[in-house]
């Protein structure tokens, strides 16, 4: 197991593991509720969408979304490479979630196309984090590291507000 897990508001606990698995399972039971076979390996932890959806990563490049009621795959979308990082959900649903193939990626809620994405030139396997604009002018920062030792913030949009080289002393 290399994932934590996610909490519905339904009850339910939400896990991916390595045995190509995704889970549902009661909180106050912990019961199975469902199980969905991924087909690949994940290390990507599950996020709960605002409207419950759950979505995570996996090895096959894709991004999934599952039906918190069944586990049913509603959606998934491809990246250029692995996924070991976990998906940041804005209050609209937007994902962004970062791929082996170097980039971060702006996804629209229901899975239908790639909103932008930023290339970083080297993998990133480290989950994003939506936080606050200091400046006021968004309201919210997409803060992420990427493998080639620089950490970035983004506007919504996907411009860069700064960035750092932590290589350089």
């Amino acid at each position: 197991k290399y994932t934590a897990p996610a909490f519905g508001d339904d009850g339910a606990v939400y896990f991916v593991s390595f045995d190509l698995m995704a889970y549902a399972l009661d909180a106050q039971t912990g019961k199975v509720r469902w199980r969905t076979n991924t087909g690949n390996f994940v290390a990507s932890s599950p996020a709960v969408a605002p409207d419950g959806t759950i979505t995570f990563g996996s090895f096959d490049t894709q991004i999934y979304a599952l039906d918190p009621e069944r586990g049913r795959i509603q959606w998934k979308l491809p990246t250029g490479g692995p996924i070991y990082a976990t998906p940041a959900i804005a209050a609209d649903g937007t994902l962004y979630v970062g791929s082996s193939d170097g980039s971060l990626y702006s996804i629209a809620p229901d899975g239908s196309k790639v909103n932008w994405t930023f290339y970083t030139g080297d993998a990133i396997r480290c989950s994003a984090s939506l936080g606050p604009d200091p400046e006021g002018k968004a309201p919210y920062l997409i803060y992420f590291g990427g493998g080639n030792g620089v950490i970035y913030a983004l506007d919504p949009d996907g411009k860069r507000r700064w960035s750092l080289d932590t290589r350089v002393g």
